[in-house]
């Protein structure tokens, strides 16, 4: 049986970029949310109706991977929807997984990373092709942002990324930020393979950066934000 990891993230930490490379070494498999409540390309297991089973049934059948030594899946922190009951133990069968271990991806710029999730939902779009339109100057949008449901928000995914935290604490873990990934890709990945055990390859990365503007250009009320979130 494969090694089990999981990638710890919330949304806009880069956790797609990485478990989409990761899936291209030849030693790991890596899906994507497998408690998702939507089938996506990235999270489907073959031969497998996910949506209809268990947390420990998922975990069980996606762990039956062949040939490689690791295999892996993302674990959003806010994942699964209380609308699937079927998984409300989902966290306690993760932590039950033998010989688990977890990268916890994070992202320093919590502004940048609110912004960037603003963006997804004015524009729909969340992993744009390499040619798609939403790259395009035009079809950009220019956001406001109000300072009291920033600061809100960031409470918000700060209890649950503790929460996630204290569920998994005594995991072997390894903490990475989107910064750090993105900055240092060749070392930043190397680190993560010696962490799984795996031969240390070169891995391209699989995904682009979506927001390619400065912050200024892309919150209509920057300057005003700033002031705001200084005092």
């Amino acid at each position: 049986m494969p090694k089990p990891f999981a990638i710890v993230a919330d949304l806009r930490t880069g956790s797609t970029l990485l478990a989409t490379s990761l899936d291209e070494h030849p030693q790991i498999r890596c899906y994507g949310e497998l408690f998702h409540s939507k089938e996506l390309p990235d999270n489907r297991i073959e031969g497998f109706d996910r949506l209809g089973a268990s947390a420990e049934a998922i975990l069980e059948r996606s762990m039956q991977a062949r040939g490689v030594e690791a295999c892996g899946f993302k674990a959003m922190i806010f994942l699964p929807l209380p609308s699937t009951t079927h998984w409300a133990d989902a966290w306690s069968r993760i932590r039950e997984l033998p010989e688990l271990r977890v990268i916890w991806l994070t992202r320093r710029d919590r502004l940048a990373q609110y912004a960037s999730a603003e963006v997804v939902r004015h524009t729909g779009v969340f992993h744009p092709h390499d040619n798609d339109r939403v790259y395009r100057p035009e079809h950009r949008p220019v956001i406001r942002i109000d300072p009291d449901e920033f600061r809100s928000w960031v409470r918000e995914r700060d209890a649950q990324l503790r929460r996630r935290r204290e569920m998994l604490h005594g995991v072997p873990a390894l903490d990475l930020d989107y910064e750090t990934l993105t900055g240092d890709w060749e070392r930043s990945t190397a680190c993560i393979q010696r962490f799984l055990e795996v031969d240390v390859e070169p891995l391209v990365q699989q995904k682009k950066k979506q927001e390619r503007r400065p912050l200024a250009d892309v919150i209509a009320n920057y300057a005003e934000l700033a002031d705001r979130l200084r005092s």
